[in-house]
């Protein structure tokens, strides 16, 4: 049975806009399982997106009736405000690379008790992992010049005490030049009760810091800004492996353990020397990769460093002798900006980047 968050074509919300057309969630997309996406266009012709709140979906998923459905109506309406603070503290800190909130409300439903929170935004090209190529100079340059974006979206961030946590490409939007990290539903806030505070990572598995494996477990920083900063590092590494890969850091990590017999029952220093092994060999993989011999040394170098198995060793030598956080990615924005321009130049120049 379809609910009403899922058929909201021809609906007309605050401030005129007008929803007129549904997007498909794309099949090898995860996350926003209770949520429906649509395109909704005002008076004067401007298009947003529309993200709905599909409550209704969450409780009939869950089975509950009773005590219990109240518990998650709640629950799902604490989480959409969540979002909403965030969006809106976001904004209000002028945070550029950032996807923020245009307008947001409530479509009462006619059907029942169980109303439709939304939350609209300016409409994106498209998100990177359909996006993206990996071939030609210009989409190397490109690439190049979106990390430099994604770097300064999270540092824009960290500044203010959130931590993404589900950085990945179907996060990052494109629209026109720039690109912009997006949803912030996972996050956490020093300063915010959030709804996933009481887990170690909120995001995507599939893209995990390895030491959220439970056999990497003892790996992990007790200190909640070094555990946080420190897998935010990851994730940002992780996103370099996949713009000149197709995977991530963790799955070439992973597929590798897999022929080691790695497991539990191996002790810390075989777990950590095999690790090692692993890491040093994906690095190699990424590098044969990367067909342009200016860029493969620093950028498999930034790799090395933000996908550092050892928490507390990931940033550039100079970062993590400074005092006060280790985990500051402005050097890294520095080279990225450094890269994207002299990959430009080169291209204008010479019509390639070798």
């Amino acid at each position: 049975m379809s609910t009403f968050a899922e058929n909201l074509i021809g609906i007309t919300i605050e401030n005129n806009w007008t929803i007129t057309e549904k997007i498909s969630k794309h099949p090898d997309e995860t996350g926003g399982n209770f949520s429906a996406q649509y395109i909704a266009v005002n008076k004067t012709g401007e298009k947003c997106f529309l993200k709905a709140i599909d409550i209704e979906k969450a409780i009939l998923q869950s089975g509950v009736i009773g005590l219990e459905f109240t518990k998650i109506l709640q629950e799902q309406m604490n989480n959409y405000n969540y979002e909403r603070e965030l969006l809106e503290y976001c904004k209000a800190n002028s945070t550029s690379k950032i996807v923020l909130v245009k307008e947001y409300g409530v479509i009462n439903n006619p059907r029942g008790m169980i109303p439709v929170p939304y939350l609209t935004f300016d409409l994106a090209d498209g998100n990177v992992k359909h996006y993206i190529k990996f071939q030609d100079d210009l989409d190397f340059s490109w690439k190049l010049k979106s990390l430099h974006d994604i770097a300064n979206g999270l540092q824009q961030l960290h500044n203010i005490e959130i931590i993404h946590q589900d950085v990945k490409p179907s996060n990052i939007l494109q629209f026109n030049d720039d690109s912009k990290l997006t949803d912030l539903g996972r996050s956490k806030c020093k300063s915010k009760k959030g709804p996933y505070d009481d887990m170690i990572y909120s995001g995507d598995r599939t893209y995990a810091p390895i030491e959220i494996y439970r056999v990497f477990a003892f790996l992990q920083p007790t200190d909640w800004y070094d555990r946080n900063l420190a897998m935010e590092s990851y994730l940002l590494g992780n996103l370099i492996t996949f713009y000149f890969t197709g995977l991530n850091m963790t799955a070439l990590i992973v597929n590798k353990l897999g022929a080691l017999g790695v497991s539990e029952t191996s002790s810390i220093q075989e777990r950590k020397a095999y690790l090692d092994r692993c890491f040093h060999e994906s690095l190699e993989d990424i590098r044969s990769s990367i067909h342009y011999c200016d860029f493969a040394d620093p950028i498999v170098t930034m790799i090395s460093e933000l996908c550092n198995p050892d928490p507390t060793k990931r940033n550039d030598e100079k970062t993590l002798k400074e005092r006060g956080s280790n985990y500051s990615l402005y050097r890294y924005i520095t080279k990225l900006d450094y890269l994207s321009n002299k990959a430009s130049i080169k291209l204008r120049k010479n019509g390639s980047i070798n």
